[in-house]
């Protein structure tokens, strides 16, 4: 079935891609920068993991009193995550550019994992393995 794979397959992405960028930050980066990556990055991917609980609860959700708590939900994590980065920049904890970097994670290993998804279902692959189907099931007739 499609719609777990991508969703694993987003995720892994993400994670990766974080994973590679903290990496790649400590060896040839300052720490203020790396910690900023670190960061953003943690908190879109946190962000987006609980947003697509949400939706997922939201949408299988029959009563408005569920909905509205969905929703309220959804505030509470936009306030402290406002909060977080509001923190993070008054403090100058971190690089801003590091940090905007890692709060971009999420898009782009989204980005990449749908690429790559969409490689596997409609690229070279996808065709040989469809052209093995219509030849096998041209023999029985059909």
């Amino acid at each position: 079935m499609i719609k777990p794979r991508l969703e694993n397959r987003l995720e892994l992405t993400n994670w990766l891609f974080l994973t590679c960028l903290v990496i790649s930050s400590l060896l040839f980066m300052t720490w203020p920068f790396t910690l900023g990556l670190l960061l953003g990055g943690l908190i879109s991917s946190l962000n987006f993991l609980f947003l697509k609980r949400d939706l997922k609860t939201f949408f299988l959700e029959e009563n408005a009193r569920g909905k509205i708590r969905v929703i309220f939900k959804f505030y509470v994590r936009f306030t402290l995550t406002a909060i977080a980065l509001y923190y993070i920049i008054s403090r100058q904890l971190a690089d801003i550019f590091g940090l905007l970097l890692g709060l971009s994670v999420v898009m782009i290993g989204l980005t990449m994992g749908v690429l790559l998804e969409r490689r596997e279902l409609f690229g070279d692959g996808a065709r040989a393995k469809q052209g093995k189907l219509g030849s096998a099931g041209e023999g029985n007739g059909n």
